[in-house]
């Protein structure tokens, strides 16, 4: 399998991403909407979304608009001739939750990140104190593509707690879009939390108790007997809808897709709209919709075969490698 031809992806994409993406932007006067990415050489999320005009290009041909953060230093050169960022400096190395949890520390706190210092533990980590600046200068985002390849159902982790960082950082911007995905395949440490959570919606909520007796027809979270409908839910509720309400946002689920890599791992990509929150009466809405809703399952195999998708993806790979020959 490679990235170009990961049709069960490109389904949660285009089925996804792409159509609140674009609504996202119909609804905003702006041209240009600001998009921060962690996309990796293949770059298909970039091209998609250029393709459908949610990012733009300027008069000299670059997405001045796009972040990209990429973990492995050897690949920011790749990245840079194949999307073509106005600059390097676009292209922001580092893990992502290293990046977003930097703190000083004593070494650090007085140091400019570009001092010359001889130790290499404390070039390392001024490296790390520049780019982790640099990156936290470029928010707020319109549309954040949070993929980091590490599951987000451990919420003592670095990389939920790197998750739960964009919500303050985003602050100062009313509304913005979140594509996040994550391996669902392991799930034991958070379906108890799962559990609680459904049963208190239940308890709380009599819109969420009539709505889950009429589409799953059941109130107990064990008893959903769709494996994918009980990790659409507790992740919606448990993960999402619980740090808008504790960041001061309200969330609207736009879609969730399950998909399968060739290996039948199966992740889970969520597509949520944030704004800033103005009461309570948002938070049940949103769990009933996903209750009646969602997810959307694409399996690895039978994704091969919507043609619909097959034929875009390899739209979005062959529009790619034009640009890629253009001389900038």
């Amino acid at each position: 399998m490679g990235w170009d031809n990961y049709y069960s992806k490109h389904c949660a994409r285009f089925y996804g991403w792409l159509p609140a993406s674009e609504k996202f932007k119909s609804e905003r006067l702006r041209k240009k909407l600001k998009y921060l990415t962690l996309c990796d050489t293949n770059a298909i999320d970039i091209f998609m979304l250029e393709m459908a005009g949610v990012l733009t290009r300027d008069e000299n041909k670059f997405l001045t608009d796009v972040i990209i953060c990429e973990k492995d230093s050897e690949k920011i050169n790749e990245i840079f001739q194949i999307v073509r960022p106005p600059l390097k400096e676009s292209i922001i190395q580092g893990k992502i939750q290293k990046l977003l949890l930097f703190e000083d520390d004593d070494q650090t706190i007085n140091i400019d990140p570009d001092s010359d210092v001889r130790s290499r533990k404390l070039r390392l980590k001024l490296n790390l104190k520049k780019n982790a600046q640099k990156l936290k200068s470029y928010f707020p985002f319109d549309i954040i593509n949070f993929d980091p390849w590490e599951s987000l159902l451990k919420p003592d982790s670095e990389i939920f707690k790197a998750f739960e960082k964009i919500f303050e950082l985003q602050k100062s911007i009313n509304s913005f879009l979140l594509f996040v995905t994550t391996p669902i395949s392991h799930t034991e440490n958070i379906q108890d939390r799962f559990k609680d959570d459904f049963k208190s919606n239940i308890n709380t909520f009599p819109e969420i108790k009539k709505v889950a007796s009429e589409v799953l027809d059941t109130n107990k979270f064990d008893f959903i007997d769709d494996e994918n409908k009980q990790m659409a839910i507790g992740f919606g509720k448990t993960i999402i809808a619980k740090i808008a309400k504790q960041h001061g946002w309200c969330s609207y689920h736009h879609g969730i897709s399950v998909y399968e890599n060739d290996s039948h791992r199966k992740l889970l990509s969520a597509v949520i709209e944030f704004s800033i929150e103005r009461d309570n009466s948002w938070y049940s809405g949103d769990i009933v919709n996903i209750i009646k809703n969602m997810p959307h399952y694409y399996s690895y195999e039978s994704s091969k075969n919507d043609e619909k998708v097959v034929e875009h993806l390899k739209t979005v790979v062959k529009n790619r490698e034009q640009i890629k020959q253009n001389d900038f």
